[in-house]
This record gives structure tokens, C-alpha cells and sequence, in this order.
């Protein structure tokens, strides 16, 4: 035998909340924003050119290669590139590498966690990162 029906059940419970949404900034809401807010977004994708010798034979291919912001995604690095550049983004390759755990003496560090973004420009088009 039961304490409480399940009729009785039904009527405690709370009505359900709705939760608030998180809203997320993406190249279409970037761009439309408020004047420089949304270009303020996506100065902050584009950390700094990644230089490394295979980075650099890649140039010979139109590719470069940056160290991008962990949230960023491929249109808002098309973008942020295609702004700050003026050029024309043919394609983004995207390269996330976890954060390594080394040990410093005898203590376990974890490092950094990165993400790498490959960008292949159009024929013609360069940058110069020097």
C-alpha cells in the first residue's frame, strides 16, 4: 500500500520553469551588431599568425595557418580573416590539440590546450605574415 495515489502525485508537482537561453555570438550576429561591436568579435578570433616550418611550405600552397580563440568556428574565422586581410577564404581546416600532462617535479602540469586554424586562400591572394 502506497501513502500517497498517484492522483495526489500529479497535483504536487511544480510547474516547470523555462530556463533561460544562452545566446552565442556568430559571424550573422557579429555582423550585425552595433557598429564596431561586431567587428570588436571578431578581432579577438585571430590570435597570431602560427609559425613552424611545415606553416611555413604551406604559404607555397595558399595556406596559413593561425592560432585561433578555442570558441571560434569556421565561419567566424573565414570572416575575421577575410576582414582583416582582404582577401578571399577558399576553405578552413579547423586542428584542436588537448592539453598535454607533463610532470614538473613529480607534480602533474597540464598544458594548455590549443586550437589551429588552416586557412586556404584564393589563387593570387597572400598575406603577409612577417
Amino acid at each position: 500500500m502506497s501513502l500517497f495515489t498517484a492522483k495526489e502525485n500529479k497535483e504536487k508537482k511544480a510547474p516547470a520553469t523555462k530556463a533561460k537561453k544562452e545566446t552565442f555570438i556568430t559571424p550573422k550576429t557579429a555582423a550585425t551588431a552595433s557598429g564596431a561591436a561586431g567587428h570588436e568579435q571578431l578581432v579577438h578570433v585571430l590570435k597570431h599568425s602560427w609559425i613552424s616550418e611545415r606553416a611555413h611550405d604551406m604559404q607555397g600552397m595558399h595556406k596559413y595557418a593561425f592560432s585561433v580563440d578555442p570558441k571560434a568556428t569556421k565561419p567566424m574565422i573565414r570572416e575575421a580573416v577575410e576582414g582583416r586581410y582582404q582577401v578571399t577564404v577558399r576553405a578552413v581546416h579547423i586542428v584542436r590539440t588537448p592539453g598535454k600532462l607533463k610532470y614538473y617535479r613529480n607534480l602533474p602540469n597540464r598544458r594548455t590546450a590549443r586550437k589551429k586554424a588552416i586557412v586556404t586562400l584564393k589563387e593570387g591572394d597572400v598575406i603577409d605574415t612577417q
